[in-house]
């Protein structure tokens, strides 16, 4: 069994140890259970505006799934662990719905058959 694998890159700061395990703490929570085996996340941090501040640590994370899917998404907040936990948040959503669309994708022939069957 393989586990996810987490890169972490930082643009324009220094990425701290903290930081790293937030990130690692977060990924587990957030795509742990949705994500399959062999799942790829990178993470890229910068700091927009440098020493200037405002809404400007951006996260983007990307999610490669088995080689042949990518999700992307991207956060630009005044604090990098709320831009880190809602671009987590948004890739969550965007492949548990992904999911959603698929099975129900697959579904519809059964069901189409089972009402043939019926009538």
């Amino acid at each position: 069994m393989t586990e996810m694998m987490v890169r972490i890159g930082a643009k324009g700061f220094q990425l701290t140890s903290a930081l790293t395990g937030f990130i690692r703490q977060q990924v587990r929570r957030r795509l742990g259970r949705v994500t399959s085996n062999g799942a790829d996340v990178l993470i890229t941090l910068s700091d927009v505006n440098g020493p200037r501040g405002g809404a400007d640590k951006r996260c983007r994370v990307l999610l490669g799934l088995n080689g042949r899917r990518h999700l992307v998404a991207q956060s630009v907040a005044s604090d990098m662990y709320h831009a880190i936990d809602e671009s987590l948040a948004r890739v969550q959503k965007r492949l548990l719905r992904q999911q959603y669309r698929r099975r129900r994708i697959r579904r519809q022939p059964r069901i189409a058959a089972r009402l043939a069957e019926a009538s």
